[in-house]
């Protein structure tokens, strides 16, 4: 699942990043993090009956829509703003 190995890679740059602190020892949880999800993801699909998961998606895709237009828009302005004689202050 690509999703797992995504998990996987940033979970080895943070146990990475964490074993170079000195005194700090990485839980071994997580390490398994990508396993966990995956589990968890598992146990959810047996929720349709109770879970409108459809419902669910629209409403979370929402505000992430919302989000990705306004950093486009700023995306926009800040390109934009570098051409002479056509935006900027």
């Amino acid at each position: 699942m690509i999703t797992e190995w995504f998990i996987a890679v940033g979970t080895s740059i943070g146990s990475w990043f964490a074993g170079i602190l000195p005194g700090f020892v990485v839980p071994a949880w997580f390490g398994q993090l990508g396993t966990n999800v995956n589990q968890f993801f598992t146990s959810a699909a047996g929720l349709n009956p109770f879970v409108d998961w459809t419902f669910l998606a629209t409403i979370a895709s929402v505000p992430i829509g919302l989000w990705s237009l306004g950093m486009l828009f700023r995306l926009a302005r800040w390109v934009l703003s570098h051409v002479p004689f056509f935006g900027g202050h």
